[in-house]
């Protein structure tokens, strides 16, 4: 009833979990050129494919649970996506651009991990209590930076944690009582709301500055990257015949302005 995905590091998942969308994407700039290509290809791909295998069909078949896959994935009532992090300077920062990079392409994050946490105690080991002096430091920045998410903790512990039932038990050090594939958190998407004669386009993405952000208007489409990744979003009706004028960030959502497209005199 329940997948659970530990995940590659941050550019390794990120790189797959945009695949769905970047196959519709290219699926839907060469969908008018798909019977030419298919029958291109056919004579190259008569030794590795069967002759009874409609290769039209195959790939509306592949296209079609590509898409029902995205569905699946960015759908908040059937998945979540939980950061795990430790109270570490780099760490935290790779989590930030975990969240950054799942919240472009609308993957709902419902929660953050900080795992291996000290316990309080008198530490008389003067490693030890400059380790947790350190560990509390970040683990505080961690609660002032991920929130409103929930955060739970989990604990340092001296052995690896392998078998069911040592992760049972961890499990419920972590959750308590709470059914840990509940949703515990569902935050807003991309929104577009009226503004005077023109729209607000805002997409939350979070821990990212302006200045990193190339956006580029292409007919019906929003182009928007971040670093190494691309996302083409589909716009509305409504903003297509207009132009985007202002972008600025506001309470870590990305704001882009539209306003009607000036009439050439």
């Amino acid at each position: 009833e329940t997948v659970v995905i530990d995940a590659a590091p941050t550019g390794e998942t990120m790189r797959l979990l945009s695949l769905p969308e970047s196959f519709l994407w290219y699926v839907g700039r060469t969908s008018v050129l798909q019977k030419t290509a298919v029958n291109l290809a056919r004579p190259l791909l008569k030794a590795f494919v069967p002759s009874t295998v409609n290769l039209a069909e195959s790939f509306q078949r592949l296209n079609g649970r590509v898409k029902a896959l995205r569905e699946v994935l960015t759908d908040p009532e059937t998945s979540s996506y939980r950061l795990v992090v430790n109270p570490e300077k780099m760490v935290i920062k790779e989590a930030l651009r975990a969240e950054t990079y799942l919240a472009l392409y609308n993957y709902p994050i419902d929660g953050v991990v900080c795992n291996r946490v000290l316990p309080k105690a008198n530490y008389h080991d003067v490693f030890m209590q400059r380790l947790f002096e350190s560990q509390e430091r970040y683990r505080q920045e961690i609660y002032n930076t991920f929130q409103p998410l929930p955060i739970w903790e989990g604990p340092y512990l001296s052995e690896e944690i392998l078998g069911v039932e040592a992760l049972a038990k961890l499990a419920h050090t972590i959750f308590g009582d709470d059914d840990p594939t509940q949703v515990f958190y569902r935050g807003a998407v991309q929104e577009v709301v009226k503004n005077g004669q023109g729209y607000i386009l805002r997409l939350p993405l979070p821990h990212v500055e302006l200045n990193k952000v190339v956006l580029t208007k292409k007919g019906d489409e929003m182009v928007v990257e971040v670093g190494n990744f691309k996302r083409e979003l589909t716009l509305p009706a409504v903003l297509i015949p207009m132009d985007a004028k202002v972008a600025r960030f506001v309470e870590k959502n990305l704001e882009i302005h539209f306003e009607p497209a000036a009439v050439a005199s």
